[in-house]
């Protein structure tokens, strides 16, 4: 659960990084808001799932969808920045960057 935990928080930290990067002030936006929200949920239940009472069966399929939405905004984010990244060579000539085959 903490490698989960630590990934996402990385996750969050990357995704606000990139954002900025592109001219986007995301730190005060409604979209930061709405990912603050949801990884804060997303921890709660967390921290729920390792008590006594333990998580209902609602609360555990709430905890697996936000998860998987965090983790496809988290790959669409770093595809998006994948997308906008160039290779500079000695010369001074960019090249974008090339998925793998």
């Amino acid at each position: 659960m903490r490698v989960v935990r630590r990934l996402l928080a990385d996750g969050i930290a990357r995704l606000v990084a990139a954002t900025e990067a592109f001219g986007y002030v995301a730190r005060n936006t409604e979209v930061h808001r709405m990912i603050k929200e949801k990884i804060d949920r997303i921890n709660f239940l967390a921290h729920k799932s390792k008590t006594p009472e333990g998580l209902t069966n609602e609360e555990k399929a709430e905890q697996f969808r936000l998860r998987e939405e965090y983790i496809k905004e988290w790959r669409e984010g770093v595809l998006q920045t994948l997308d906008n990244t160039y290779i500079v060579d000695e010369n001074g000539k960019e090249t974008k960057l090339k998925p793998k085959e």
